[in-house]
């Protein structure tokens, strides 16, 4: 099982997940509060930190850290996004299988919620956002890859001919249209379950990846594909997980894959706020560089990884 997560040197905080913002309106300029997930590597179990183990810099600079307190097991938004292309058509139901028992095992009636979109040629909404596990089992065990039809060198495929991947058109769908839209105060998140690539999109990788970041949204995968078709994409699943906070999985075969789960459910459920004052007086439209360091000497010896959203867009 491979785990795309970067481990860090003795400078680098080893052990927390920026997994979304909590707050990317405005706060005058200067209070920003980040949603912050800690975890050891291996168990995933969450680590207790203080303020004063803590270095923060924006835009390499650093900043004065002003609180960390943990969350007690937030409301969770999630969207989860079945990849329908024909490439998955020998390794969907094992993936079906997955959905359901993360659900099963971590989704909380009357707190979390959640919602099922296929990515194929154009995203679909197949499920809308509920906290009621039959409905969304229900609405997993409905779907099912599509396959191209054939037709003639004479008449090309449409806009919408079946098949394709839009991978960061359904990225883009999910946050704007659904995760936007949730509570400010839940933990927003996208599950890919997908091969990586994408064919068909209109959305470029950088605008999708930023996007989420603004609206407080980490995305994590399980990256499985079919070897005859290409496998799985590692780079572009990897690079949402970095970018917004998020965690790639790559089980190497099907029965991995509910390893894979367990670790995703145990990471969602674990999180701190962060705080910090920006001494920045100068506004950014194109996101501020986020880096934390470990100043704790003994908490740096520690095999502990890191995972956060690269910047922030708060003024």
């Amino acid at each position: 099982m491979h785990f795309n997560r970067a481990t860090i040197g003795s400078y680098a905080l080893p052990f927390l997940a920026l997994a979304c913002l909590a707050g990317q309106e405005p706060t005058s300029g200067k209070m920003i509060e980040l949603r912050v997930t800690a975890v050891k590597k291996g168990d995933g179990s969450p680590v207790v930190l203080k303020r004063e183990d803590l270095r923060l810099l924006e835009d390499d600079k650093p900043q004065e850290l002003l609180a960390i307190r943990q969350e007690n097991d937030p409301p969770l938004s999630l969207a989860i996004l079945f990849d329908t292309s024909t490439s998955q058509k020998f390794v969907f139901k094992y993936v079906q299988q997955a959905a359901c028992e993360f659900v099963d095992q971590f989704s909380r009636a009357g707190i979390d919620q959640a919602c099922i979109v296929t990515i194929n040629t154009k995203p679909r909404l197949k499920q809308s956002l509920t906290d009621n596990k039959d409905i969304l089992k229900e609405a997993i065990f409905r779907l099912a890859p599509e396959e191209r039809p054939i037709i003639s060198a004479k008449q090309p495929p449409g806009p919408d001919y079946p098949g394709g991947t839009s991978l960061y058109d359904s990225v883009w769908f999910a946050c704007e249209e659904i995760l936007s839209k949730t509570p400010e105060g839940a933990r927003r998140a996208v599950l890919l379950l997908t091969d990586g690539y994408d064919t068909t999109s209109k959305k470029k990788y950088r605008e999708v990846s930023d996007q989420a970041i603004k609206y407080g949204v980490a995305i994590y995968s399980i990256g499985v594909g079919d070897s005859n078709y290409g496998g799985v994409d590692t780079r572009t699943l990897s690079n949402f997980a970095e970018s917004t906070g998020g965690q790639a999985f790559f089980p190497k075969k099907a029965p991995d894959i509910p390893v894979s789960v367990g670790q995703l459910g145990k990471e969602l459920k674990a999180s701190f706020l962060v705080s910090f004052r920006s001494n920045n007086p100068t506004t950014s439209t194109s996101g501020r560089k986020i880096k934390i360091e470990i100043t704790n000497p003994d908490l740096r010896k520690q095999k502990l990884d890191l995972a956060y959203q690269r910047k922030h867009f708060a003024q």
